[in-house]
């Protein structure tokens, strides 16, 4: 999809006029291109600031029948944009709605086309000649998505799904399902080492894998220590063993073969052909028997096989928890009647604990068939009360994020204003923090934070992630966990204990003065959440993210 075909479908999305078609198109549109979700967040946050600004001023100023007219002088860029709401409010009622809609359209676009193109990535390599090196790219935004991993066990770094830059993958079993950005998609058999190299390129040092190539894609290349090969959309199975000889099945299409040593011996092979370069690094009879590749088939019939299990192991573990008399709040996002009432399923919940669902709509969750609440708009939120004081608290989230577009985004927080109150946000920078008021009131120093280091996973858009944190006033410490694993410890200052009473899950709304970034709203799903009045210990976080993991 193109920049302008992307333009118009967020024009129809935010007039409330996308067809059934058009937000499905959108959809895997924003899914498969980071560029786009910053753009459709850019731009969501753009029309929000613009709407509470006229909610803020516009009543005002007819009451005193001030609307003043717009300066004429030509401002600076960073004026400008300051100054935009104003100028379009004021004009509102002379202008009329189909001209302001443009001159918005005009402003945004003008704003973020450049930052939109630059990352419009350009092929790193032409068919048949040597790779691009990759250390001499900027792949800000990665090469390919990891989408799925299956019973994997990694031989060198471990990967999650998300975003990957030019690096080795190397398994020592299981599946893995790749999307280059490009269009191609791969999945890799374990025992396998395998190296992204650009969008267009990669490397099979040895072990196999399937490749679905679309013709948008046509060139992608895979190479092996005797063989190259160039699809020219296709699907296709390459095997490569550790002395370097190499097996290619065209399942459908067309690929070309070349010998590594040997770069002008290129050759086509057609849909039902086999390939073989031996490990001299000629063209060899073609193996007796076709060799059994995972294709797309395999990989999703055992890919809901295992989410099946897990999604089972998952409702059994809920009994157990139900029993646990720790556990204070457990939101499963099962219970979808009435929808603004999100249901404490903790063992005799008091019922102030019951969440009050603000804006939010239902989706789907980590499995399918599984329930899940989507926040998108500034005011979508879960409100709920826990009218206690602690020195211990673990709280562990389930969440999917869509994009981290403020400085702050609200995960748990209170907006009191009191000394204990707490505040559990994601930043910016892809890190997890925790705060607890020190001083009454707003303003630097009256809060004591507590964040870890960036966390790249923070930043795998649309993967579901499991976030925590222990506090332990008895121990003085702030643990933080993502996936099970310990990422960030901390010392917390003696005092008063936490003191926690009105609480949102999702977003925050400040009960007096003004704050500073007062909008930190959530963008992504979630569909799960539980407190507990006791730090858990590190084997119980990790076991409830192996229990929840989709796959």
């Amino acid at each position: 999809m193109n920049h302008d075909r992307a333009e118009q479908l967020l024009d129809r999305y935010f007039d409330e006029a996308l067809t059934a078609a058009e937000r499905l198109e959108l959809e895997r549109f924003l899914l498969s291109s980071p560029s786009a979700r910053q753009l459709f967040w850019r731009r969501a946050r753009f029309h929000a600031l613009l709407r509470r600004r006229g909610r803020e001023s516009w009543g005002e100023r007819l009451a005193h029948d001030e609307i003043p007219e717009p300066a004429a002088p030509a401002l600076e860029p960073v004026a400008f944009w300051q100054s935009l709401p104003a100028l379009v409010f004021a004009r509102w009622q002379t202008l009329g709605l189909g001209l302001v809609a443009a001159m918005l359209a005009i402003a945004v676009g003008a704003l973020l086309l450049p930052r939109f193109s630059s990352r419009v990535a350009s092929p790193s390599s032409v068919p048949g000649e040597a790779a691009a090196d990759p250390q001499s790219t900027n792949y800000e935004q990665g090469i390919a998505t990891l989408v799925r991993a299956l019973d994997v066990q990694w031989a060198g770094e471990a990967h999650g799904p998300g975003l990957l830059k030019p690096g080795w993958l190397k398994l020592k079993s299981g599946l893995v399902e790749l999307r280059f950005h490009r269009g191609a998609r791969l999945i890799l058999e374990g025992p396998i080492e395998f190296q992204l190299i650009s969008d267009m390129q990669a490397r099979c040092a040895f072990g196999k894998l399937t490749a679905e190539v679309p013709l948008p894609a046509s060139g992608f290349e895979i190479l092996s220590p005797n063989a190259r090969i160039v699809d020219r959309g296709t699907a296709f199975g390459f095997s490569v063993g550790r002395d370097g000889l190499a097996d290619v099945q065209v399942f459908n299409g067309k690929v070309e073969v070349a010998l590594t040593r040997a770069p002008g011996t290129l050759r086509e092979f057609h849909r039902g052909e086999l390939v073989r370069v031996d490990t001299a690094g000629a063209f060899a009879a073609p193996a007796a028997v076709p060799l059994e590749f995972a294709t797309a088939d395999t990989f999703e019939q055992r890919a809901q096989s295992l989410m099946a299990a897990n999604f089972a192991a998952w409702k059994g573990k809920l009994l157990e928890l139900r029993n646990d008399p720790s556990l204070l709040v457990h939101y499963t996002f099962s219970d979808q009647t009435p929808s603004d009432l999100l249901v404490n399923q903790v063992s005799a919940p008091a019922p102030a604990t019951n969440g009050t669902i603000i804006g939010c709509s239902w989706t789907e969750g980590r499995w399918p068939g599984k329930a899940a609440l989507d926040f998108k708009q500034p005011g979508d939120r879960i409100r709920f009360a826990l009218p206690q004081s602690s020195h211990q608290l673990t709280c562990i989230a389930w969440v999917r994020l869509d994009t981290l577009d403020h400085r702050y985004t609200a995960l748990l927080m209170s907006g009191d204003g009191k000394v204990g109150e707490l505040q559990w946000q994601l930043q910016g920078d892809g890190s997890l923090c925790f705060g607890k008021r020190k001083i009454p009131g707003w303003g630097i120093g009256h809060i004591e934070n507590q964040a870890t280091s960036p966390l790249p996973q923070l930043q795998h858009y649309g993967v579901w992630l499991q976030a925590a944190f222990v506090y332990d006033d008895t121990t003085r410490s702030l643990s933080h966990y993502l996936n099970g694993a310990l990422v960030g410890q901390s010392s917390v200052s003696p005092g008063s204990p936490l003191t926690i009473a009105s609480l949102e899950i999702g977003n925050w709304t400040p009960a007096q003065g003004q704050p500073m970034e007062p909008i930190r709203n959530f963008n992504g799903r979630m569909d799960e959440f539980l407190v507990f009045s006791r730090a858990l210990l590190p084997a119980e976080i990790r076991e409830l993210w192996q229990i929840g993991r989709p796959l």
